[in-house]
């Protein structure tokens, strides 16, 4: 349901969760390469640094926003800021021995020894640790770390080609994601009636059987069972808006849609920036508990 304004608005919000996922996405692909200089300037380019990953490992990371909104700007805007860019210099520099990851060799941060896990082995730091500490201590002893550097030369054009192909699949995925959602609503309509609370996704539940609907034809993007979440918030949010409004729209309907709106105004905000996973079950899950109302 809802008007064309509606359509529209819904159509510009994929798009700009498309681009942001595709954000996301490479910035996960430049983690694997390990490619820091690119990964800073993406993040750094119109100001998107809360799309940062959080490390799992040293080869994993998960995105630190999980919501629809954290494109800064349109789509569009963002996409052609970055193709009209000229190239990019950076200036790297790194200690000599420091591997992926950012921490010189056998050190923690600040330059301690990274003793944690012989300790979580042995239950005690090993027996060339106090030597080893002294000798950082003794004077005559210590030297400057050594550093290099070397120019880095950033093409925004390529990485927006990088990210423009990464957004076909995640939009190819969606398109087969969005046959799930009546199976999903069945599911929720299940949960309701057996009482069962919250049927959202959670971390885990299903991701290895869900990783595998594909087209056959590509491996799965590295995001693809948070996407889904996030689809299915989506398709929530707007599913709640168009109601409020097709009920306001109906002299008949006033009353109703007074009691929807203050049934639900107070939760929209759960669909505003980051969020945990399967928040728009639990919405869906509070309005189907409400006892009947007389409006």
């Amino acid at each position: 349901r809802g008007g064309g304004s509606s359509q529209s608005r819904a159509r510009r919000a994929l798009q700009d969760l498309l681009t942001q996922r595709a954000v996301q996405t490479h910035l996960y692909h430049l983690m694997q390469l390990r490619n820091e200089p690119t990964s800073e300037w993406l993040q750094n380019f119109q100001d998107h640094q809360h799309l940062a990953l959080s490390s799992l490992s040293d080869y994993s990371a998960s995105p630190s926003y999980h919501g629809t909104d954290g494109l800064r700007v349109p789509s569009e805007e963002y996409l052609m800021g970055m193709l009209t860019c000229p190239p990019q210099s950076l200036m790297v520099r790194y200690a000599v021995g420091t591997p992926a990851g950012g921490v010189a060799q056998g050190q923690g941060r600040g330059g301690e020894p990274d003793y944690s896990s012989y300790v979580a082995t042995f239950g005690e730091e090993p027996p060339w640790a106090a030597a080893s500490r002294s000798r950082r201590n003794n004077p005559y002893l210590n030297k400057e770390p050594e550093y290099r550097e070397f120019e880095e030369t950033i093409v925004p054009r390529v990485v927006a080609e990088h990210l423009m192909t990464i957004r076909s699949q995640i939009a190819a995925e969606m398109r087969l994601d969005l046959a799930m959602l009546p199976g999903e609503n069945s599911r929720t309509l299940a949960a309701y009636r057996l009482g069962e609370g919250t049927s959202g996704l959670r971390q885990g539940e299903g991701e290895d059987t869900f990783m595998q609907v594909g087209s056959g034809e590509w491996e799965p993007t590295p995001f693809r069972f948070q996407n889904f979440d996030l689809l299915r918030k989506m398709s929530v949010r707007f599913a709640l808006l168009d109601t409020l409004d097709d009920l306001a729209a109906d002299e008949d309907d006033k009353a109703l849609a007074e009691w929807f709106k203050g049934l639900v105004g107070g939760h929209l905000a759960v669909f505003e920036g980051p969020s945990a996973l399967g928040v728009g079950d639990e919405l869906l899950l509070h309005i189907l508990s409400q006892d009947m109302a007389i409006v």
